[in-house]
């Protein structure tokens, strides 16, 4: 293969697929995987995060709908089910599921390429795969934790979060 492994998001699978179908939940995933690795690539990861944008829409929409007609209280705010981002990682044998709790951001530009670069770096240091995709979305998901806006359009994501918040106060990073 040339590729050890892709790594698309929903779009970017629709679109290598070719064949028009809509990934819209877990097993679509799963599926697009498994004939995405077809294509000759060692394994697929498939990006769930917009997925997981779409849901988080669709729940502040049910909530402001609700919010004119129901009161929450604090503890029931909180009790709120949290929306998870899903990857779904195919290595021709098996799909390894890595989860995590969807960041609301707009500092999500570059988000991708951090992802694949950070999955290469651990390849390169003798990490698995799958090791290697737990890895990279653990920093990934820091950096997304650590994001700040720029003041206009989607921002970056803070891929350089080298104690990132560290000193952190109230409006920005290290009190900026």
């Amino acid at each position: 293969p040339l590729a050890t492994m892709i790594t698309p998001n929903l779009a970017e699978a629709q679109a290598l697929l070719g064949d028009g179908r809509a990934l819209e939940s877990l097993e679509d995933m799963q599926q697009a995987a498994a004939d995405l690795h077809k294509l000759g690539c060692t394994s697929v990861l498939i990006k769930g995060g917009h997925l997981a944008e779409r849901k988080q829409k669709h729940k502040q929409a049910a909530a402001a709908a609700a919010g004119s007609i129901v009161q929450e209280t604090p503890q029931q705010q909180q009790d709120e089910e949290v929306v998870y981002a899903v990857d779904v990682l195919y290595d021709g044998t098996r799909c390894y599921y890595y989860t995590a709790p969807f960041i609301e951001t707009a500092n999500t530009h570059g988000t991708g390429c951090t992802l694949a670069a950070a999955i290469a770096t651990a390849l390169a240091n003798g990490q698995t795969p799958v090791q290697a995709v737990q890895t990279a979305k653990d920093y990934l998901t820091s950096a997304l934790a650590a994001s700040v806006g720029l003041g206009l359009g989607a921002g970056p994501q803070h891929p350089f979060n080298h104690g990132a918040g560290y000193g952190r106060v109230q409006g920005g990073p290290m009190g900026l």
